[in-house]
Order: structure tokens, then C-alpha cells, then sequence
């Protein structure tokens, strides 16, 4: 006798799958999901390194005015209340800072590196602008250049504050050890700095990279000598 096909839910007259047996998805279907959890690992990972972003952009900016100060004929500015910047001068558009002179020498300590840095410092002295900006400076090295065989001075380096603004430095050697000189002149046998820090943390972080970077150069340099 023919046993008569089993009728699914509403009599539509189609076999049960089995209980043992297992569900297999068809391949374009597990395509189609494998590529959205894909693009969605892909969003996840953009939006994180976005917000790493914004972040250090909330942390780190641009140099900034937030005081200024005429005295003497001549311009202080302080650079996002940490960095003050001494003896400035506005002329024919430019800012015209202030020179190291020694035996008939002139050095410059300081130089712009962006055109638009600039122009913001000179409309800023001109109109009195203020930024309200306590963003952290960042700093990187760039020159490093060891001066051998001088009893005072141990190398001839250079900063960059922020990607905009250079300023030159010296390691010196002195009786208690290697400290940094920053820009300035000497007057009247007294000393006049054309640049002095409010935040004595980021000063000190200056001059640790560069005297750890001296100490490794020339510690390199003994070695390799005596090879």
C-alpha cells in the first residue's frame, strides 16, 4: 500500500526535513554576509582611528597668541601660554626676530618655516589678537651637529615647535655637567633671553631629549673610535 506524502503547515504537500539532518546556506547568501561584516570590521576600524584623531588634534595644535606685550619699541609674545618669545620687531610684513652677535658675527635663533605663520604672528601684533589656546606644544629635533674639540660647546642643534617655528640651540659643557643654552644675548655683561618658558615641564622635556641624544651620539661615536 502507497503511504500518501506527509503535508507541511497549511497542506502544501512538501516533505519535512528530517531532524538530523543539517540547514545548509545557500553560498551567495554567506557572500553576501561574509562582505557586510567585513565592511562593517572596516567602519569600526576608521571610526576608531578618527577619534584618535580628533583627540590629538584637541590635544596638540598650532602655535597660537595668547599675550602680548610692547615695551621698549619692540614686541613679547607669549606662544599658547607656554612659550614666551622676546624683542620682536614687524618689518616689511615679516617678523624680524631677535639675533645672537658675537665677534662680529650674527647668528640667527630663530625661523619661520610656514608663510602663513607668519602673516597670523604679524596680524596678531598689528590688531592686538588674542587666542584663547592652551593646547601642549609639540616639538621635534631637527639640526644636530656635534662641534668637536671646544672646550664650551658640545653641539650646534635646533627645534621645531609645532611644525611652524624653528629655533635654534646649543649644548653646552659645563663644570657641573651638559645643560642647554636657549637664544639670547649678551648686554652689559648680563645676560637678556629672546626666549623663556612658562611651563617649566615642556622646557625640561627639551632639553632632555637633546642632551640623551648628545650622550648617545658621542657614546656611539667613542665606540666606534675605538674599534
Amino acid at each position: 500500500m502507497a503511504i500518501a506524502p506527509a503535508l507541511g503547515a497549511g497542506g502544501c504537500g512538501f516533505e519535512s526535513r528530517p531532524p538530523d539532518q543539517p540547514f545548509k546556506l545557500h553560498p551567495i547568501y554567506v557572500s553576501i554576509r561574509l562582505l557586510i561584516m567585513e565592511r562593517n570590521l572596516i567602519l569600526i576600524v576608521l571610526s576608531i582611528i578618527f577619534l584618535f584623531l580628533i583627540n590629538l588634534k584637541a590635544v596638540y595644535g598650532e602655535l597660537k597668541v595668547t599675550a602680548i606685550e610692547h615695551k621698549d619699541g619692540k614686541t613679547n609674545i607669549v606662544l599658547n601660554d607656554m612659550v614666551k618669545i622676546n624683542g620682536l620687531k614687524i618689518k616689511d610684513g615679516k617678523i624680524d626676530f631677535p639675533i645672537y652677535a658675537s665677534k662680529g658675527k650674527i647668528y640667527k635663533e630663530f625661523a619661520i618655516l610656514k608663510r602663513d605663520f607668519n602673516q597670523y604672528i604679524v596680524d596678531s601684533i598689528s590688531k592686538s589678537a588674542l587666542s584663547d589656546c592652551n593646547d601642549l606644544i609639540s616639538f621635534k629635533i631637527n639640526k644636530f651637529n656635534i662641534v668637536r674639540n671646544h672646550k664650551n660647546v658640545g653641539a650646534s642643534v635646533s627645534v621645531i615647535l609645532d611644525g611652524v617655528l624653528e629655533i635654534e640651540c646649543r649644548i653646552m659643557k659645563g663644570k657641573d655637567g651638559l645643560w642647554v643654552a636657549f637664544p639670547a644675548q649678551k648686554q652689559n655683561n648680563k645676560w637678556i633671553n629672546h626666549i623663556s618658558f612658562r611651563d617649566y615641564d615642556f622646557k625640561k622635556r627639551i632639553e632632555t631629549a637633546l642632551i640623551s641624544k648628545y650622550i648617545e651620539m658621542t657614546t656611539t661615536a667613542q665606540g666606534m673610535q675605538k674599534r
